[in-house]
């Protein structure tokens, strides 16, 4: 520190230790010591981890190129539109099979708690070679829940059915809050002749 007696007196710095260095030194040694411990395994780790990152990158562009490669497959040989006609075949059976159709209707009607109250049929006409069509009309009774089941496993339905027009009326019933509907389904089925 400085120490002033008197104006006319030199001014005279004391050293109150020797020890000030040998701290600053101790920090130094204690600094390095923390980054050879903790900053250095920590670079590794993070080093691994951007290699790491590179090396699932490249996998991802190899994945990305195959699909690439894949998707022009499909369109240079035409395997999409192929493989949906051969799906599209397997849901449309050989021949007019009324009876197939009332089947399938039937067990899903079954299925879903939904009751058959009347069914007509009639020939349609499709603008496709050699597939012919099935106009089915068909009265249901059930819940609207019900109705909505039915018509999600209709469309999961090994056989296709397309359905042109929905009619539904709900009916109050003696319990409370629940109501029945009575609906019609207007539906198209298909069959390669």
């Amino acid at each position: 520190m400085f120490d002033r007696n008197d104006e006319n007196s030199e001014i005279k710095i004391n050293s109150k230790s020797r020890l000030t260095p040998l701290i600053g030194v101790f920090l130094i040694l204690v600094a390095v010591g923390l980054f050879v411990f903790f900053a250095r395994p920590v670079g590794r780790q993070v080093g691994d981890l951007q290699a790491n990152v590179a090396l699932k990158t490249q996998e991802l562009n190899e994945m990305k190129q195959k699909i690439a490669d894949m998707d022009s497959a499909k369109q240079e040989y035409g395997l999409t539109s192929e493989l949906q006609r051969m799906e599209m075949l397997r849901s449309i059976p050989v021949g007019l099979k009324q009876d197939g159709a009332i089947e399938d209707l039937v067990a899903l009607a079954e299925e879903n708690n939904v009751y058959f109250t009347s069914i007509g049929f009639g020939k349609g006409s499709t603008d496709k070679q050699k597939i012919g069509s099935l106009q089915v009309s068909a009265g249901f009774e059930g819940t609207y829940e019900d109705l909505i089941e039915f018509l999600r496993d209709l469309e999961q339905n090994k056989r296709m059915f397309k359905v042109n027009s929905i009619s539904v009326q709900l009916i109050d019933t003696d319990v409370i809050g629940f109501k029945r509907a009575v609906f019609s389904l207007a539906m198209e089925t298909f069959y390669q002749e």
